[in-house]
C-alpha cells in the first residue's frame, strides 16, 4: 500500500518540497520533521526507516514520483497564477525531455501565467494544466471537491466557498468540477496496481436518482480497506453483479480466495461466472443473510455510512453526474483520506 499512502501524501498538500535539482524534502506524516528524498544516478533514495531498513521504495519516494507527475496534470496549490520564479519541472511528459527552459508569459483571465519551451521537440508548455481556463483559483477547486466528497452537499459546498474563500460558484459548476478532476485523477492512479488481501466484501445499496431507484455496488479488500470497484446500474441482476466484481479482478490483478456477500441470489451466478475456472483455484463464496448485521462484515459498514451522506446529495442529479460522483468517491476514499483502522504504514 506504499503507492497508496504516497499518493494521500501528495493531495494532502504541502508535503513535498523541492530544494533543488533532484532534492526533495517531504513531511514526516507523524508530525515530526521531514525526510530528505533525492536521486543518485536512476534510483531514489530516503532517509527513513522504511527505505534504509527494507531497500524498498518507500511512501516519501512514491511521494515525489506522484508530484512531478502529477504537477502537469492537477496542480494543487494556493494560486492558479504562476510567479516568475516558478521551478522549471523535470522533465515535459509529451516526450519525456529533461532539457526544459522558461520561455516568457503567457495571461490567461487576467492572470500570468509562466511558459515553458522543450528544446528537444520545440514545443511551447505551461503547468497547471488541469486548471487553465478556471475563473476560480485552484485553491477553491480543490477546497470544493475536498469538502463534498467529505460529505457536505452541493449547497453546504457553496456556502463555504463564499463564506470562508469569497468566491461565488453556481453547483452545476461544482458538478463539472466533480467530473472532470475525478477523471484527470483516476487516468493517473490507474497505472498502479493496489496490493491487496485475499478476502474481499462485495455489497449492493439503493440510491434514488432522479425518482428512479438504481444500485451502488461496491468491493471492498477485507485487509486493507481498499475500494476495488463501485459502479451503478439500473438493476440488481447478475450482470449487474458481475461488473463491479470483473472491475475489481482487472484492478487488483489478483484472484481473492474468498467473497463474501449477503444473500442476494444474482452474486451466486455472478462469482460463479467471474471467479471460478479450471485454470485457478475456486473461490470460496461466503454468502449471509444480512452482511450488515454480521460482526465480520463490518470492514464496509464505515463506507457504507459515507455513502448515504452522498446519497443524500445525489438525490436529484442526473444518470452521468451520479456515474461520475461513485467514481470520485472510491478515489477520494483510497487516495485522499486515511482509514484510522489502519495502523500507520512506515
Amino acid at each position: 500500500m506504499r503507492p497508496n499512502r504516497g499518493l494521500q501524501i501528495v493531495t494532502t498538500g504541502n508535503q513535498v518540497k523541492r530544494i533543488e535539482g533532484s532534492t526533495y524534502k517531504v513531511k514526516s506524516q507523524s508530525g515530526k520533521g521531514v525526510y530528505s528524498v533525492l536521486k543518485v544516478g536512476e534510483e531514489w533514495k530516503c532517509e527513513c526507516a522504511d527505505f534504509m531498513n527494507r531497500g524498498v521504495v518507500c511512501k516519501h519516494i512514491y511521494a515525489v514520483t506522484f508530484s512531478q507527475s502529477l504537477r502537469n496534470q492537477v496542480a494543487v496549490t494556493e494560486k492558479l497564477a504562476i510567479e516568475p520564479e516558478t521551478d522549471i519541472p523535470d522533465n515535459w511528459n509529451h516526450c519525456g525531455s529533461t532539457a526544459v527552459l522558461r520561455r516568457g508569459f503567457i495571461t490567461e483571465k487576467n492572470k500570468k501565467v509562466q511558459r515553458f519551451w522543450c528544446k528537444d521537440c520545440k514545443k511551447t508548455f505551461v503547468l497547471n494544466a488541469g486548471f487553465r481556463g478556471m475563473k476560480n483559483d485552484a485553491k477553491i477547486v480543490t477546497v470544493a471537491l475536498d469538502a463534498y466528497f467529505r460529505g457536505m452537499s452541493l449547497r453546504d459546498v457553496r456556502e463555504h466557498l463564499l463564506q470562508f474563500h469569497g468566491a461565488k460558484v453556481h453547483y452545476v459548476t461544482i458538478l463539472r468540477w466533480i467530473a472532470k478532476y475525478t477523471k484527470i485523477i483516476s487516468d493517473y492512479v490507474e497505472q498502479y496496481q493496489p496490493s491487496v488481501g485475499d478476502t474481499w466484501h462485495v455489497d449492493e445499496m439503493m440510491l434514488d436518482i432522479e425518482g428512479k431507484k438504481q444500485w451502488l455496488w461496491n468491493v471492498m479488500d477485507s485487509e486493507t480497506r481498499f475500494l476495488l470497484a463501485s459502479r451503478i446500474s439500473k438493476k440488481r441482476d447478475v450482470k449487474s453483479a458481475r461488473a463491479p466484481i470483473h472491475e475489481a479482478l482487472d484492478r487488483a490483478g489478483v484472484q481473492p480466495r474468498t467473497v463474501i456477500t449477503d444473500g442476494l441470489r444474482a452474486y451466486d451466478r455472478a462469482v460463479k461466472r467471474e471467479l471460478h475456472s479450471q485454470a485457478l483455484p475456486r473461490t470460496q463464496h461466503v454468502r449471509l443473510p444480512s452482511i450488515r448485521n454480521k460482526v465480520n462484515n463490518n470492514r464496509i459498514e464505515r463506507l457504507h455510512g459515507t455513502i448515504r451522506e452522498r446519497h443524500k446529495v445525489q438525490r436529484g442529479l442526473k444518470e452521468g453526474a451520479s456515474i461520475n460522483i461513485a467514481d470520485g468517491h472510491r478515489i477520494f476514499y483510497n487516495y485522499m483520506r486515511g482509514h484510522m483502522a489502519l495502523e500507520n504504514e512506515k
